[in-house]
């Protein structure tokens, strides 16, 4: 049977929706599952169409003209899709599943308090019935105070029982905590050369500590000289150990400031097919500029510790099972909970003064 899966958002929406993708697959040996990506997760689910997890990947644009939808639509169509399974809960979403002609049609929907205080669902509650022929209802309501402690993962676990009660007719199966873990990337040898043989010939046998430094850190309201001296610190708890600092596809303020305050110089390796930089002032102290997904979660799975600013990188290294800084912004702290990392050992908290925060991290390391 063919699965068409609508996750056109995020990476981290991606891989917290994997373990829906793998039960689908393991229950239905004839699976065949279509992806419907984004511009942000596409080359994510690119990784996972190689492995095998998904069978096709459809990038649809994010903005949507009427022109567009009916040539989507036709597209969509054209799929023959048994059952569609609506995870990116956009109102559009939800028609195209509905119009694509499946079997059946599942989805997430979403309960928010408007503006005149009064409940809100998405897609409008007298036609949830019409569009989705089994849903899961995610309370969003009150600041999420009446779901603060399901992890956002669960909600797709529900929805893959009820789906499955409904096209196989049977009683909602109990899903095991295994099943539950995020599907991991293994990563073929070719394209792995760059982080192995870095790690061989430099850091070898030494605890080794990501730093994702992106635009999200904008939001911490820090000066430069407070990054610095966050790294500074954080270099010297980690004792012998290495730093790697990493970014995201845009250079920003925060970057330029760290690249000439620790003074990297481009390490000129032959075999590197990328941009990496060691600094001159710390030792044990490298910079990867921005590097393909595939280079940079190599990288992440051979880390001991990752710290980062709430993002793709929390649920990169739940795959692997890191010990993982998760620092959220403000205002936020309720959602953010349920996106929580899944790892065994990690810290999550609210982004606050440069000390605070430094040392915040510095407790939970020497734990």
């Amino acid at each position: 049977m063919k699965y068409l899966i609508f996750r056109d958002d995020g990476l981290g929406d991606l891989i917290v929706s994997t373990p829906l993708i793998k039960l689908i697959k393991e229950k239905d040996k004839n699976a065949y599952i279509v992806l419907l990506c984004g511009d942000r997760n596409f080359e994510y689910a690119q990784l996972y169409k190689d492995e095998g997890l998904i069978n096709e990947t459809v990038r649809f644009p994010s903005k949507q003209s009427l022109i567009n939808f009916y040539k989507n639509l036709y597209y969509l169509r054209s799929l023959h899709v048994d059952y569609t399974y609506v995870l990116s809960p956009k109102n559009i979403n939800y028609y195209y599943a509905k119009l694509s002609n499946a079997k059946y049609n599942f989805g997430i929907v979403m309960l928010n308090t408007g503006k005149n205080g009064r409940n809100r669902y998405r897609p409008a509650k007298f036609i949830i019935k019409y569009l989705l022929n089994k849903h899961v209802l995610i309370d969003c309501t009150e600041n999420f105070i009446n779901s603060l402690d399901t992890h956002w993962s669960d909600y797709y676990i529900d929805l893959y029982a009820k789906s499955m009660s409904l096209i196989f007719n049977e009683r909602p199966e109990v899903v095991s905590i295994e099943n539950k873990k995020y599907i991991k990337l293994h990563l073929n040898k070719e394209n792995n050369n760059l982080t192995k043989i870095f790690l061989e010939n430099k850091i070898t046998n030494k605890y080794l500590t990501i730093v994702h430094i992106d635009e999200k850190w904008d939001r911490s309201n820090w000066s430069n000289k407070e990054i610095h001296n966050f790294i500074y610190e954080l270099k010297i708890n980690m004792q012998s150990g290495v730093v790697i600092l990493t970014q995201g596809l845009y250079e920003t303020e925060f970057n330029k400031s760290i690249f000439n305050e620790f003074k990297f110089n481009k390490i000129n390796d032959s075999f590197f097919d990328s941009e990496i930089f060691m600094s001159n002032n710390i030792d044990q102290l490298f910079l990867f500029k921005p590097l393909n997904m595939k280079l940079l979660t190599s990288l992440l799975s051979k880390s001991d510790l990752i710290i980062e600013q709430h993002g793709g990188l929390a649920h990169i290294g739940t795959m692997y099972n890191k010990k993982i800084v998760d620092i959220t912004y403000k205002g936020h702290k309720n959602f953010l909970k349920k996106w929580h990392p899944k790892s065994d050992n990690y810290l999550q908290i609210e982004i606050n003064d440069f000390k605070t925060t430094l040392y915040s991290i510095i407790d939970f390391i020497k734990k």
